[in-house]
């Protein structure tokens, strides 16, 4: 049934109207179609399993927004594997929080960031090694020459450029990674130490830090090297402490009555682990849109690295080593009440009964043996 409406919601994005049916449909069918909570899902998940977590990224899906993400996959510093985890129900398989499998055993050893794309999955380390997990069980690893403990976020993006975040500067590789950076992009004292990094489509840097210069995004110039395009204080971002960043996808964005349609990488979603809310950013000229209080909507996490699915959850890991939650497209959706985005009414009914509106859907992956 689900398969249906992603059918009416990908022709609705495309401009083309939904096939009308033979028949009468049924009612139950009418409103499991509507309501099938792996589409419409109000719950916040705890990954119980998971007690210290460095990041979070979705299973990369590209630009494709039909198919709908369902797995969050988490770097575990606690036994330093690849969790994947259920972000919603996924029927006949697993629940919401179940823990779907486990990658990288025995090879990773201080793993600081993770990025999930479509050439592959990369796993930054302490040390500045790269290990590099590639489709089937290839798996390959780099020594970058980094001083230990500078490390902080990697990202590889759409043309298939490495980038490698440090506490003071951005290091862009091919992919692989060779012995030299293609480009070096040093970051100005009031943005240091930078935490985290995003890369748009258009190959737009963005870099937060803990200065007092909040967010600052970088572009290849027609000489040759990198610039600074604009920048955003702290203050003005009205953010205590950064912890991650994020680009929106292309995205639906399904919640009770309606559906909305994000453009790729419009906005930005900011992790501020001091106020302990979520920040959505204006890309073009990054102004805050809205934000999200997690103290209302998850209490007890202090929200560190994050990545936002192509149905709108946030994926965040907790600061600090803390525990991983899935947000439900809700929260997202709130902070972009204002935002000039494409709205569309969808009549339905009262939710089901097993969704819980905004309590802690939280499991302790009970339920082994139903996998994909």
């Amino acid at each position: 049934m689900r398969f249906r409406s992603l059918i009416a919601a990908a022709c609705w994005v495309c401009g083309l109207a939904a096939p009308a049916a033979a028949t009468a449909p049924d009612p139950e069918a009418v409103r499991q179609d509507s309501l099938n909570r792996a589409v419409v899902w109000n719950g916040v998940v705890r990954c119980a399993t998971l007690s210290q977590v460095n990041d979070v990224a979705f299973t990369a899906v590209g630009r494709n927004i039909v198919t709908s993400v369902d797995i969050l996959w988490a770097l575990a510093d606690s036994t330093h594997d690849l969790v994947a985890v259920a972000a919603r129900p996924i029927k006949g398989t697993a629940d919401a929080g179940e823990e779907m499998g486990r990658r990288g055993a025995a090879l990773l050893h201080a793993p600081v960031a993770l990025h999930v794309g479509t050439s592959g999955t990369f796993v930054l380390e302490k040390n500045g090694r790269l290990v590099m997990f590639r489709s089937g069980t290839v798996v390959d690893s780099v020594a970058l020459a980094m001083p230990a403990g500078t490390p902080r976020d990697v990202f590889v993006s759409t043309a298939g450029l490495v980038y490698i975040l440090s506490t003071t500067e951005v290091r862009v590789f091919g992919d692989p990674p060779g012995a030299t950076p293609l480009w070096t992009i040093a970051l100005p004292p009031a943005l240091v130490p930078a935490v985290a990094c995003a890369v748009s489509s258009r190959g737009e840097v963005f870099v937060a830090g803990e200065g007092k210069t909040g967010l600052a995004v970088y572009d290849l110039a027609p000489t040759g090297a990198y610039r600074m395009l604009r920048q955003a204080t702290r203050v003005a971002l009205g953010i205590d402490r950064i912890a991650g960043v994020s680009l929106l996808p292309a995205l639906l964005l399904p919640i009770e009555g309606r559906e909305g349609w994000v453009s790729e990488d419009r906005y930005l979603l900011l992790s501020d682990r001091g106020k302990r809310t979520l920040v959505t950013v204006d890309v073009p000229t990054l102004h805050v849109v809205g934000s999200a209080d997690l103290a209302i909507e998850a209490p007890g996490l202090v929200p560190g690295r994050l990545d936002v699915s192509n149905r709108g959850q946030v994926a965040v890991a907790g600061a600090a080593n803390g525990p991983a939650y899935s947000l439900p497209t809700r929260i997202l959706a709130s902070t972009l009440t204002d935002a000039p985005i494409r709205w569309r009414e969808v009549t339905l009914l009262s939710l089901p009964t097993d969704i819980p509106a905004a309590a802690d859907s939280s499991h302790s992956g009970a339920a082994p043996g139903r996998r994909p």
